[in-house]
């Protein structure tokens, strides 16, 4: 009988459940992004890449009652990047242009600053998964480089951004999350999609 009183003790020990507390918290992750820039049909030697690797840092209150506000600052890198070369054609919005010299390069990049709600549904003793609906502010940068010199756009905004995603609490403090979240530029026009893991400590 002791035998299994301790047994089940320990059973309990290692199926607690560490669903939030109210309090604090702040996290790190570091995701996959894709973006639909509306180019296509890139011809030649050209090339076009519309994914990049950013990063998130985070933080925010948890009011215990599934509940919690949340601020971010994503950093979105380069996103898109199209290389061209004389005679390199590609289409944009209906229309197809040509490249007249070699050496030509467009990249797209950015941040974004998040303040938004979440909602939290715990699933289990360990396991949740959220929604988020946030305002962010962004400033995307897009740059032209060529023979004869580049030159810089700079687009900035408000729009609103979602995600959802799903956590796995370790202990009292830590958890590991996976996220998705899209974030829209030029009233929702352009999107960016990020997939991202990584973990929060809550206080």
């Amino acid at each position: 009988m002791k035998k299994s009183l301790i047994a089940f003790a320990a059973l309990g020990l290692s199926t607690a459940c560490y669903a939030a507390e109210p309090g604090g918290y702040i996290g790190i992750s570091l995701g996959q992004s894709t973006m639909d820039s509306g180019v296509s049909g890139v011809t030649g030697t050209g090339s076009l890449e519309e994914d990049g690797n950013p990063y998130k840092v985070y933080g925010g209150y948890n009011f215990g009652n599934n509940w919690s506000v949340e601020g971010s600052y994503i950093n979105l890198g380069v996103v898109t990047t199209l290389s061209l070369n004389s005679g390199d054609t590609f289409n944009y919005e209906g229309i197809t242009y040509i490249t007249l010299v070699d050496g030509v390069r467009f990249e797209l990049d950015g941040s974004v600053i998040t303040l938004g709600a979440k909602y939290t549904a715990q699933l289990n003793n360990k396991f949740s998964v959220y929604g988020k609906a946030s305002l962010a502010s962004y400033s995307v940068d897009n740059t032209l480089t060529a023979p004869t010199g580049s030159s810089t756009d700079n687009n900035s905004g408000t729009d609103i951004t979602v995600g959802i995603g799903a956590s796995f609490a370790i202990n009292e403090e830590l958890a590991a999350h996976l996220d998705y979240d899209t974030y829209g530029f030029e009233g929702g026009d352009t999107t960016v999609n990020i997939v991202s893991l990584g973990m929060s400590y809550a206080f």
